[in-house]
Protein backbone atom coordinates (compact mmCIF):
# COMPACT_ATOMS: atom_id res chain seq x y z
CA UNK A 1 0.00 0.00 0.00
CA UNK A 2 1.38 3.39 -1.29
CA UNK A 3 1.84 5.62 1.39
CA UNK A 4 3.09 9.52 1.83
CA UNK A 5 5.43 11.52 3.94
CA UNK A 6 3.01 13.81 5.67
CA UNK A 7 5.28 17.01 7.12
CA UNK A 8 2.84 17.49 10.17
CA UNK A 9 3.79 14.28 11.70
CA UNK A 10 7.16 13.45 13.19
CA UNK A 11 9.27 11.01 11.31
CA UNK A 12 9.06 8.07 13.44
CA UNK A 13 5.46 8.57 13.25
CA UNK A 14 5.78 8.45 9.40
CA UNK A 15 7.94 5.48 9.73
CA UNK A 16 5.23 3.90 12.25
CA UNK A 17 2.28 4.38 9.70
CA UNK A 18 4.29 2.71 6.87
CA UNK A 19 5.72 -0.33 9.07
CA UNK A 20 1.48 -0.88 9.89
CA UNK A 21 -0.15 -0.65 6.54
CA UNK A 22 2.77 -3.02 5.32
CA UNK A 23 2.42 -5.16 8.07
CA UNK A 24 5.62 -5.10 9.18
CA UNK A 25 5.05 -4.25 12.96
CA UNK A 26 6.28 -6.67 15.49
CA UNK A 27 2.66 -8.50 16.07
CA UNK A 28 2.77 -12.17 17.68
CA UNK A 29 2.25 -13.72 14.57
CA UNK A 30 5.29 -11.68 12.77
CA UNK A 31 7.21 -12.46 15.87
CA UNK A 32 6.53 -15.87 15.64
CA UNK A 33 7.57 -15.87 11.49
CA UNK A 34 11.40 -14.90 12.89
CA UNK A 35 11.26 -18.28 15.40
CA UNK A 36 10.93 -15.97 18.24
CA UNK A 37 9.84 -18.39 20.90
CA UNK A 38 6.21 -16.68 22.84
CA UNK A 39 4.60 -17.93 25.60
CA UNK A 40 1.45 -16.45 23.95
CA UNK A 41 0.18 -15.04 20.77
CA UNK A 42 -3.12 -13.66 21.84
CA UNK A 43 -3.78 -10.30 21.58
CA UNK A 44 -2.49 -8.16 24.42
CA UNK A 45 -5.57 -5.85 24.56
CA UNK A 46 -8.58 -8.24 24.55
CA UNK A 47 -7.00 -11.99 24.96
CA UNK A 48 -9.53 -13.52 22.84
CA UNK A 49 -7.86 -13.70 19.33
CA UNK A 50 -4.42 -13.78 17.86
CA UNK A 51 -2.42 -11.18 17.46
CA UNK A 52 -2.06 -9.63 13.80
CA UNK A 53 -1.51 -6.34 12.40
CA UNK A 54 -5.25 -6.51 11.26
CA UNK A 55 -6.60 -7.88 14.64
CA UNK A 56 -4.60 -5.11 16.43
CA UNK A 57 -5.88 -1.83 14.48
CA UNK A 58 -9.58 -3.07 13.49
CA UNK A 59 -10.50 -6.48 15.17
CA UNK A 60 -9.74 -6.21 18.23
CA UNK A 61 -12.92 -5.88 20.76
CA UNK A 62 -10.50 -2.81 22.94
CA UNK A 63 -9.68 -0.79 19.47
CA UNK A 64 -13.46 -1.32 18.24
CA UNK A 65 -14.79 0.45 21.36
CA UNK A 66 -11.71 3.49 20.61
CA UNK A 67 -13.24 3.14 16.62
CA UNK A 68 -16.24 3.90 17.56
CA UNK A 69 -15.94 6.49 20.17
CA UNK A 70 -13.45 8.10 17.28
CA UNK A 71 -16.71 8.11 15.07
CA UNK A 72 -18.85 10.11 17.50
CA UNK A 73 -15.77 12.62 17.49
CA UNK A 74 -15.68 12.83 13.89
CA UNK A 75 -18.34 11.71 11.57
CA UNK A 76 -16.09 10.19 8.74
CA UNK A 77 -14.45 7.62 10.53
CA UNK A 78 -14.36 4.26 8.82
CA UNK A 79 -16.91 1.80 9.98
CA UNK A 80 -17.07 -1.94 10.08
CA UNK A 81 -13.85 -2.77 8.54
CA UNK A 82 -11.75 -5.62 8.61
CA UNK A 83 -8.24 -4.75 7.10
CA UNK A 84 -6.07 -2.10 9.01
CA UNK A 85 -5.58 -0.55 5.26
CA UNK A 86 -9.40 -0.09 4.86
CA UNK A 87 -9.17 2.24 7.13
CA UNK A 88 -6.11 4.26 5.57
CA UNK A 89 -8.26 3.99 2.31
CA UNK A 90 -11.19 5.26 3.47
CA UNK A 91 -9.29 8.31 4.43
CA UNK A 92 -6.92 8.11 1.05
CA UNK A 93 -10.12 8.25 -0.94
CA UNK A 94 -12.55 10.84 0.74
CA UNK A 95 -13.66 13.38 -1.03
CA UNK A 96 -11.99 17.04 0.25
CA UNK A 97 -9.31 19.90 -0.36
CA UNK A 98 -5.64 18.76 0.62
CA UNK A 99 -5.85 20.44 4.12
CA UNK A 100 -8.83 18.27 5.46
CA UNK A 101 -7.28 14.83 3.78
CA UNK A 102 -3.92 15.68 5.57
CA UNK A 103 -5.79 16.50 9.21
CA UNK A 104 -7.97 13.04 8.70
CA UNK A 105 -4.56 11.29 7.97
CA UNK A 106 -2.58 12.86 11.16
CA UNK A 107 -5.79 11.59 12.89
CA UNK A 108 -5.61 7.68 11.62
CA UNK A 109 -1.71 8.05 12.60
CA UNK A 110 -2.35 9.04 16.10
CA UNK A 111 -4.49 6.22 16.14
CA UNK A 112 -2.41 3.75 14.66
CA UNK A 113 0.09 5.44 17.16
CA UNK A 114 -1.87 5.22 20.03
CA UNK A 115 -3.39 1.77 19.93
CA UNK A 116 0.15 0.21 19.07
CA UNK A 117 1.29 2.15 22.22
CA UNK A 118 -1.46 1.32 24.73
CA UNK A 119 -0.45 -2.33 23.48
CA UNK A 120 3.07 -2.38 24.13
CA UNK A 121 2.54 -0.77 27.57
CA UNK A 122 0.25 -3.44 27.86
CA UNK A 123 2.72 -6.23 27.22
CA UNK A 124 5.70 -4.32 28.98
CA UNK A 125 4.16 -3.05 31.87
CA UNK A 126 0.86 -5.30 32.39
CA UNK A 127 -1.72 -2.43 32.06
CA UNK A 128 -4.34 -0.19 29.66
CA UNK A 129 -6.01 2.69 30.36
CA UNK A 130 -9.82 2.70 29.51
CA UNK A 131 -10.60 3.65 25.86
CA UNK A 132 -11.81 7.00 26.69
CA UNK A 133 -8.57 7.99 27.81
CA UNK A 134 -6.97 6.31 24.52
CA UNK A 135 -9.69 8.43 22.60
CA UNK A 136 -8.22 11.76 24.89
CA UNK A 137 -4.55 10.79 23.60
CA UNK A 138 -5.76 10.40 20.25
CA UNK A 139 -7.11 13.70 19.91
CA UNK A 140 -4.36 15.28 21.93
CA UNK A 141 -1.57 13.71 19.61
CA UNK A 142 -2.75 15.20 16.64
CA UNK A 143 -4.03 18.39 17.90
CA UNK A 144 -0.40 18.78 19.05
CA UNK A 145 1.37 17.57 15.92
CA UNK A 146 -0.89 19.61 13.69
CA UNK A 147 -0.07 22.83 16.23
CA UNK A 148 3.38 22.63 16.46
CA UNK A 149 4.21 20.94 12.43
CA UNK A 150 1.71 23.09 10.30
CA UNK A 151 2.10 26.67 9.44
CA UNK A 152 -1.00 27.39 11.04
CA UNK A 153 -0.94 25.65 14.27
CA UNK A 154 -0.13 28.06 16.20
CA UNK A 155 -3.99 29.85 15.17
CA UNK A 156 -5.50 26.15 16.35
CA UNK A 157 -7.82 26.03 19.39
CA UNK A 158 -8.50 23.03 21.55
CA UNK A 159 -12.31 23.82 21.83
CA UNK A 160 -12.62 24.23 17.93
CA UNK A 161 -10.13 21.03 17.67
CA UNK A 162 -12.60 18.54 19.90
CA UNK A 163 -15.66 19.65 18.54
CA UNK A 164 -14.76 19.32 14.80
CA UNK A 165 -10.77 18.70 14.30
CA UNK A 166 -11.24 19.53 10.51
CA UNK A 167 -13.08 22.07 10.33
CA UNK A 168 -11.10 23.40 13.11
CA UNK A 169 -7.88 22.94 11.42
CA UNK A 170 -9.18 23.83 7.88
CA UNK A 171 -10.86 27.70 9.09
CA UNK A 172 -7.11 27.81 10.44
CA UNK A 173 -5.43 27.16 7.34
CA UNK A 174 -7.38 30.06 5.75
CA UNK A 175 -6.58 32.68 7.78
CA UNK A 176 -3.49 31.30 7.52
CA UNK A 177 -3.43 31.67 3.75
CA UNK A 178 -4.65 35.21 3.58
Amino acid sequence: METEWIGWLPGKVNIHVWRVLQDRIATMINVRKRRVGLQSEDCPLCLSATESTNHIFALCLTTKVVCALLAVWVDWWPKNVSLTQDIWSAICSAVGDKCRKQVRKVIVAAFFWTIWSQRNYKVFKGSIVKEKVILGEIQFLAFDWIRCRSKFGKLLIWEGWVCNPVEAAFSCNSLASR
